[in-house]
């Protein structure tokens, strides 16, 4: 296999999963439009703020639930300051 190969195959096993991520992204504000959870959090069913909306338009929770959500769900080793 050339190096050419070998790099397009990497290229395609890292950058597929990040493109249906991206296009995911784009879409589901979409599907939340059609119906009619656009803006609703989907952890508390509270509103998301305008400015938030605004800001993310693909934000799925309110800013109190997605601040618990990164405290809850951040992995050790991406905590600033970590090291191996």
């Amino acid at each position: 296999m050339t190096d050419a190969l070998v790099l397009r195959g990497v290229l395609v096993f890292v950058l597929v999963p990040v493109l249906v991520a991206l296009v995911a992204t784009v879409f589901a504000p979409r599907t939340r439009l059609a119906d009619g959870s656009y803006g609703v959090c989907i952890e508390c069913g509270g509103d998301i703020g305008f400015e938030r909306l605004r800001a993310n338009h693909s934000a799925v929770r309110c800013i109190d639930c997605q601040t618990m959500h990164e405290k809850t769900h951040l992995s050790p080793s991406s905590t600033p300051g970590s090291s191996l």
